[in-house]
């Protein structure tokens, strides 16, 4: 990805072959195919059933918990946010931003049951009640974050004095700071903590004092946060974090192509019995997780949360059906876990044939971070859709293009102003 002269030497690594460059420099050229805070409202499902999907969610309110399942939980919610007001259903719309912007506030002031905290030996603001090594690791910062700021961003879509900076929104700038700083004359934090330049892609260990190094496994929950940097980025008028996202999305993108799932079948050794990695560590891949074996989490890890930023999962459609055909070998059957996740990404690659396991399930059991409400709005609206289509660019970085079965072409294009 650079018109760099390189040298013409290269070596074998576990990244595949590396090519090798004489100099302190060099510069990537990545294209960058848009993200959307949702889908638009294209599908051909039943409006009654799918309001009262979003009506059964309506019913619940959010609980407090770490910052990583409660930011889950807020996701799940920010979803809901879109769904209800594309439909009209503003009341709903209205009780899901109240309780995003209530689970906010209280993370971001001190004394609450949440709340963030500095601390200046690290030059780190973490959150407690914490989880899985966040507060005295330094781990999954960002992963943690992307939730919460993409909650933020979709509050900052309704209610702008919410988000300004003197009032609740520079709160969600520290938090993306903490995760990766893009100002490297600001010395609270320091520069992209958590995203790797040199490897195009983002590291999760805060330590990375392991044998093998530092490590990855969930690539698209660090995408997501390259997604709610440009979402909040661009509700707010801030090119700057927008613009952020767009550099770590563009570039982790390229790395999760090629060292988790590589599409161009060039990286992983020949012997490799599968089509995806779980885990990218400094020194070795592995076909494996950190908090289980099964096969739906080895390959969902790298998928969810699945929301309008997750479409460059579908840029190769027929590696997506070869990534779910392996979940089905493995499990000797189809998911029994994490299913609503799978069938979403499933309809990146081939829509018709994720809706017929949807129809034939219908009493799955929906991930702690969907709703019914936001896998039937996925999967009909890419029924009708179709697949992404990333040979078309825009100038703005919130759209998406579509290309059904027929050939025909849907330009989705989200536009945060005001005119």
């Amino acid at each position: 990805n650079t018109t760099d002269p390189l040298t013409g030497y290269s070596y074998p690594s576990v990244n595949g072959e590396m090519k090798l460059y004489a100099g302190s420099t060099f510069t990537t050229d990545l294209p960058f195919s848009g993200v959307l805070p949702a889908l638009p409202d294209r599908g051909d499902y039943n409006p009654a059933e799918l309001l009262a999907h979003v009506q059964d969610v309506a019913a619940e309110t959010l609980p407090t918990g770490g910052t990583y399942d409660n930011g889950k939980a807020m996701g799940r919610f920010s979803h809901l946010v879109h769904i209800a007001d594309q439909i009209g259903a503003t009341t709903e719309r209205d009780h899901f931003l109240a309780e995003i912007k209530n689970r906010l506030e209280d993370w971001f002031t001190v004394g609450g049951a949440q709340e963030y905290s500095y601390i200046d030996d690290w030059d780190v603001m973490t959150g407690y009640p914490s989880g899985f090594g966040a507060d005295n690791q330094i781990n999954d910062h960002h992963f943690h974050a992307a939730y919460a700021i993409m909650s933020a961003a979709t509050v900052a879509q309704y209610d702008s004095a919410w988000a300004a900076q003197d009032n609740w929104g520079g709160m969600v700038n520290l938090l993306i700071k903490d995760a990766n700083n893009w100002d490297r004359t600001d010395t609270q934090f320091p520069f992209l903590r958590s995203h790797d330049a040199y490897a195009g892609h983002s590291w999760a260990a805060g330590h990375g004092d392991f044998g093998d190094g530092n490590n990855q496994e969930s690539s698209s929950e660090s995408m997501n946060f390259a997604t709610a940097a440009i979402l909040w980025g661009e509700a707010t008028g801030q090119t700057d974090i927008r613009d952020l996202g767009v550099y770590l999305h563009a570039t982790e993108k390229t790395a999760v192509e090629q060292y988790w799932f590589d599409v161009d079948d060039v990286v992983f050794p020949a012997t490799y019995p599968h089509v995806a990695i779980g885990m990218v560590w400094g020194g070795k891949g592995v076909h494996s997780t950190w908090f289980g074996a099964d096969p739906e989490f080895i390959h969902g890890i790298n998928i969810l949360p699945v929301t309008a930023g997750s479409l460059y999962l579908g840029r190769h459609p027929q590696y997506v059906v070869a990534n779910y055909s392996e979940i089905v070998a493995e499990r000797s059957g189809q998911p029994i876990i994490w299913q609503d996740v799978l069938w979403e990404y499933l309809a990146l690659g081939d829509p018709n044939l994720a809706l017929s396991h949807y129809f034939a399930d219908s009493g799955y059991e929906p991930f702690d971070g969907e709703s019914r409400a936001h896998t039937m709005h996925w999967l009909f609206n890419l029924k009708k859709m179709g697949q992404v289509d990333t040979t078309i660019f825009a100038d703005i970085p919130t759209y998406a293009v579509f290309r059904d079965s027929a050939g025909d072409l849907t330009y989705v294009a989200y536009n945060a102003g005001s005119e």
